[in-house]
């Protein structure tokens, strides 16, 4: 491991805690030619590539990497966590997908009728074109949120307290997923560096998660796989988060977590959805017409 006075470092505080003791993990490359300092805070465990602005328009050429390769089977156990999430808790609203890709977990929870909006700057929402944003700034303006759902995101900010704080502003809870760095190892092969691709750029640890929860006046708790997370300043979503989430409990809760939103009430947006869409194009069609 070699300290940050033998290898040059743009950053000089942790992206995280602000924290000014950094240590330098390793200098490999991303997309096979860019030079990327792996920088670590010696305080919260936070990770980062610094300086990633030399090759990030290059990594997002393609928005959707084809390295990933779990992008379908992670929308659908994530689907049956935060859709169970959201039926049991007593309190509804709008609901926003953070980075929702082809729209396909926005999609889902629609389909089970939770009021869900798509915010997706990079790439086309083709499973929920009707109800997904392309700015950052229109999703916002429809606060506040019952939830905001970040999944597969966190790993790809530069800023993550600008991000935090912007989302924590908007909505009480946040549940997002990434995978977790094991300061206490240092691999540098490890597979969520994804040095390939050059989109994962920032790497959390428990401790610096807490911290992004403290600064925004929150509470934080990861699932028992340590790949799903929620910030929030409701304790009653903090305690059912930790209930179902990474637990065999999500296979039997989401059957009891349907049919109790149906006994509330809730209906699949599937039909209005579709009857939505359907004028959208009646409508674009008469006025080709015109």
């Amino acid at each position: 491991m070699t300290t940050i006075n033998h290898i040059q470092s743009r950053t000089s505080r942790c992206i995280v805690c602000g924290h000014d003791q950094l240590t330098i993990l390793d200098d490999g490359l991303v997309l096979g030619k860019f030079s990327a300092v792996l920088t670590c805070c010696d305080s919260c465990g936070q990770e980062w590539f610094d300086a990633p602005q030399a090759w990030l328009t290059e990594a997002y050429a393609s928005p959707i990497a084809n390295t990933d390769t779990g992008i379908v089977s992670r929308s659908l156990s994530v689907h049956r966590v935060i859709s169970s999430f959201l039926s049991i808790s007593n309190i509804s609203g709008k609901i926003l997908d953070w980075g929702s890709g082809s729209g396909l977990l926005t999609r889902l929870l629609r389909d089970d009728g939770h009021d869900c909006y798509g915010l997706e700057p990079y790439t086309s929402p083709v499973l929920a074109e009707g109800f997904t944003w392309k700015k950052a700034e229109d999703a916002y303006s429809n606060e506040p949120y019952r939830a905001i759902i970040a999944i597969e995101v966190v790993e790809h900010l530069v800023n993550p307290q600008e991000f935090f704080a912007a989302a924590l502003s908007a909505t009480d809870t946040l549940i997002f997923s990434t995978e977790l760095v094991d300061n206490s190892r240092h691999d540098p092969n490890w597979w969520y560096y994804s040095r390939e691709t050059g989109q994962h750029i920032a790497f959390y640890t428990q401790k610096s998660l807490g911290h992004l929860a403290d600064q925004n006046s929150c509470k934080y708790a990861s699932s028992r796989n340590k790949s799903l997370h929620i910030i929030t300043s409701r304790p009653a979503d903090l305690r059912l988060f930790r209930w179902l989430a990474g637990s065999r409990r999500t296979g039997l809760s989401y059957p009891f977590a349907q049919v109790l939103g149906k006994l509330k009430g809730r209906r699949s947006l599937i039909m209005s959805d579709y009857l939505a869409a359907k004028q959208a194009l009646r409508s674009a069609q008469a006025r080709r017409s015109e």
